[in-house]
């Protein structure tokens, strides 16, 4: 984990970045797509429209012959295999290429050198760590030339995403593009997966999965979450915010909302909304005014019934012996799923999970939903810091404490119980408390600014000694860009770069 300031530094660094059409992806590769400079929204475009792109430019090639097939493979553990002797010569050259200035060019050295000190402390990766967003840009710029060279030996057949790499063409086409890709990333050890997850598919076939990504499911989820969002930044006071939040749990909807109440009184913020109207015109004043409480409920009800009705579809038509409609099935129950989470009952929740665990990919996302039922961590705390902050995302929407029994608290449990305290939630535990857990807590606070780890040290100075509001701030949105609903699942079900 960065400290503070470190990740403040990578969207520093990345935010001046993108200036440079260098570091930007190549229009094939479709993952951390840098965004505009002054777009306030992050630092990389939105994830699901590569993902759509990717899905059009597959299908215009799919369609030039009925004899093309089409291969899936991908690079096996990305990310942690990438060296620091490979990552930082590359680097140096990009910024060559690009004029970068020298206090950029050596930031993005003491990131690079920083990850590969830890690195070799934790023995985790060959020198890059799948957690700093920087090593998303590391990665892009150490496959650029192979992008390239694929891309113009293909015939434009070759497409990136992150770590998965798809090939149209003849059967003897498609085998001979992935040798060379993979004589290519031998250069810097790399090896593409085989077995499951490196597989060919006819051209025909693959079409019948074309408009996956543009599929009507549950058109009334964005409708419910837009008129949401709406509905907060027209009514932005926190009475509001807490008034709809008690609305909606008393109703088993747990959409976690941000507080807009802040964002939406700055007047740069009001100027911003005032455009989004007129932007969008079917925003108009009387529908906005609309948006009601009682509404969004009733909207929350009906895209409950239309999720668990297409996923007792799904579920009663999909084939385990057709490889390529078990791939397509995946994201979809996953999409599915990951939205009950926030609309369905406890005891909804509990069958939904019992459907879905004979699909080993979505264990993660079945440990999500008993836990959202239970109130019990005991799995979650298990799984990481990662997994319990995506719990803690619906966790938190209710004020009742959880329960978990686990027979040691380890440093990852411990961890993990520090996440659930930095939510405001509520537990008992016996258990020594780790500093991070006693800052969390608020605890300490003068002592914790002198403590010997730096992490601690800095993240305690940067808070001061006023009572801690971690909790509030982590629903507060910085600006009214910021998303409203935020994919629960996103942090444990991508791929293996994340």
């Amino acid at each position: 984990m960065p400290s503070p300031n470190e990740a403040l530094a990578e969207v520093a660094l990345i935010t001046e970045l993108s200036k440079h059409q260098t570091f930007q992806p190549k229009s094939y590769v479709y993952s951390y797509r840098l965004a505009e400079y002054n777009d306030s929204s992050g630092v990389f475009t939105h994830y699901f429209n590569g993902l759509k792109e990717r899905q059009r430019d597959i299908a215009k090639a799919c369609k030039k012959s009925a004899n093309f097939v089409v291969l899936y493979t991908d690079i096996k553990r990305f990310y942690p295999s990438i060296k620091f002797e490979d990552a930082k010569p590359v680097w140096l050259r990009k910024t060559d290429e690009s004029d970068l200035e020298k206090r950029f060019i050596e930031l993005g050295n003491s990131l690079l050198r920083k990850q590969a000190e830890v690195s070799q402390i934790d023995e985790t990766s060959n020198g890059i760590l799948t957690g700093p967003i920087f090593s998303h840009i590391v990665a892009n710029l150490l496959l650029d030339d192979i992008d390239i060279l694929m891309h113009d030996l293909t015939g434009g057949h070759y497409w990136r995403y992150v770590d998965d790499v798809v090939l149209v063409g003849t059967s003897d086409e498609v085998d001979e593009w992935r040798s060379v890709l993979q004589a290519k990333l031998d250069e810097f050890e790399l090896e593409l997966h085989d077995g499951k997850k490196d597989f060919v598919v006819s051209s025909e076939n693959w079409l019948e999965g074309e408009d996956d990504f543009e599929s009507d499911i549950s058109q009334r989820w964005t409708s419910l979450i837009a008129d949401t969002k709406r509905y907060l930044i027209k009514s932005s006071t926190d009475e509001v915010h807490q008034s709809l939040q008690h609305h909606f749990l008393e109703n088993n909807i747990r959409i976690p909302l941000v507080d807009y109440s802040i964002a939406s009184r700055e007047v740069p913020t009001l100027s911003r909304f005032s455009s989004w109207l007129r932007k969008y015109r079917k925003w108009s004043y009387k529908k906005v005014m609309r948006v009601t409480p009682e509404r969004l409920t009733t909207l929350g009800f009906n895209t409950r019934a239309q999720l668990l009705n297409q996923l007792e579809n799904l579920l009663d038509n999909h084939s385990v012996q057709n490889e390529y409609a078990y791939k397509r099935l995946i994201p979809k129950l996953r999409f599915i799923a990951g939205r009950l989470i926030l609309l369905a009952s406890e005891q909804e929740l509990l069958e939904v999970s019992s459907k879905l665990k004979p699909f080993s990919e979505l264990n993660f996302l079945c440990s999500i939903l008993e836990c959202i039922a239970t109130r019990d961590v005991s799995e979650i705390l298990r799984m990481g810091t990662n997994a319990t902050q995506a719990a803690c995302q619906v966790l938190k929407v209710s004020p009742e404490p959880v329960t978990f029994s686990v027979e040691e608290i380890d440093e990852v449990i411990e961890l993990s119980l520090a996440v659930l305290t930095f939510n405001g939630i509520g537990f008992e535990s016996d258990a020594e408390p780790s500093k991070l857990r006693i800052f969390a807590g608020g605890q300490k606070l003068s002592e914790l600014m002198l403590d010997e780890n730096r992490f601690i040290r800095e993240i305690t100075c940067l808070h001061g000694i006023a009572a801690p509001r971690h909790s509030a701030m982590l629903c507060e949105a910085f600006d009214v860009d910021e998303e409203l609903a935020m994919d629960v699942i996103n942090q444990l079900q991508s791929s293996s770069h994340c």
